[in-house]
């Protein structure tokens, strides 16, 4: 930790996975900043069934829309 650095008495919390936050962490720590990772939610590949596939199923489709 920088203690004159520009962030320097700025605790920061990181919410992101893990993997994410420590690439972060380690420039906010440079600049002064206290960092804290604390994960609040967890990416996690999933296998698509029932109403969630039929929808990915047709995102290709013409005439798809997004909003």
């Amino acid at each position: 930790m920088n203690p004159a650095g520009p962030l320097a008495g700025l605790g920061i919390v990181l919410t992101r996975p893990r993997s994410q936050s420590l690439a972060l962490a380690a420039p906010l720590e440079a600049e002064g900043a206290r960092v804290l990772c604390c994960p609040s939610l967890e990416i996690v590949p999933m296998e698509p069934e029932g109403a969630s596939a039929a929808a990915l199923a047709g995102l290709g489709e013409p005439g798809s829309r997004f909003s």
